[in-house]
């Protein structure tokens, strides 16, 4: 978890044993605003305040931890960041109104692509879980836009020739464009935004009190990336601001959880 004290502090568990501290670390200037793992659990992304994203590599025992990279794409604060599912690949979402997708390519982390159309902050976003490769993400920001995107070109990379991508003349980069802007649905900041691995739906919280869930219309003769407003809770959290949103599979169904400024976390059925 990351910390105003600009510390991030690991904690664990063995089966049927409490959650026991592991590991601080120590190395942002400002407070971390984001913390997230790299599916394969070896690598940690960090966020701060101080304008930077930090990659970690650890050992089986999540106790010591090396900074691979020291990352400075963002000309502002760093609010959140996003690992993919499946590929050692993750997106930062910033004040300076840009979401920044994230690479390793012959052993360096470098910004393979800048997702510009957001006209504010862009406060979260999350690729589409259900890709085995990395294709779409979604990102919703302080403009009430809740937009996907979808990469559709790569080029340069790794050449095999031990040259560091850096002094390359062909750097990886990746393009991507705005493949849909989901019918508007909040009126204040939208805060997070959640993709289901279940049901492909997308659900956004903000500062209104809004729970909104979007689907995909996959009709035939209905081109890909159209999407309809299908739900929507409205005062969710009473008369508070909700932080976060996340998507749960159980044995009865699909639910979504929220948490709010109220200080509960409520689960709904959808």
């Amino acid at each position: 978890m990351g910390s105003f004290d600009a510390t991030v502090s690991i904690w664990g568990k063995e089966d049927g044993e409490e959650w026991s501290f592991l590991a601080q670390i120590e190395g942002h200037e400002n407070e971390v605003k984001g913390v997230a793992w790299a599916p394969s659990g070896y690598y940690l992304a960090t966020c701060s305040r101080d304008k930077s994203v930090w990659v970690w590599e650890t050992d089986d025992s999540n106790e010591e931890f090396e900074c691979l990279m020291f990352l400075q794409d963002h000309t502002e604060d760093v609010k959140h960041v996003a690992w993919h599912n499946h590929e050692d690949c993750f997106a930062s979402a910033s004040y300076d109104d840009t979401v920044k997708v994230f690479r390793e390519d012959d052993d360096e982390w470098v910004c393979v692509a800048s997702l510009e159309a957001h006209t504010s902050t862009v406060w979260c976003v999350e690729f589409e879980p259900t890709a085995a490769k990395v294709n779409r993400l979604v990102s919703c920001s302080d403009d009430l836009a809740v937009i996907v995107w979808k990469k559709t070109n790569s080029t340069g990379g790794t050449a095999g020739d031990g040259i560091p991508s850096t002094f390359r003349g062909d750097p990886l980069s990746e393009e991507w464009v705005k493949q849909a802007t989901l019918p508007k649905a909040h009126t204040r900041t939208i805060y997070a935004v959640a993709w289901s691995a279940a049901s492909g739906r997308i659900a956004s919280v903000g500062a209104d009190g809004l729970v909104a869930v979007y689907a995909e219309d996959r009709a035939e003769g209905i081109p890909e990336g159209t999407w309809k407003l299908v739900k929507t809770i409205e005062n969710a959290h009473g008369v508070y601001e909700i932080n976060s949103v996340a998507w749960a599979s159980t044995k009865n169904g699909e639910v979504l959880i929220t948490a709010g400024d109220d200080c509960v976390t409520n689960v709904w059925t959808v």
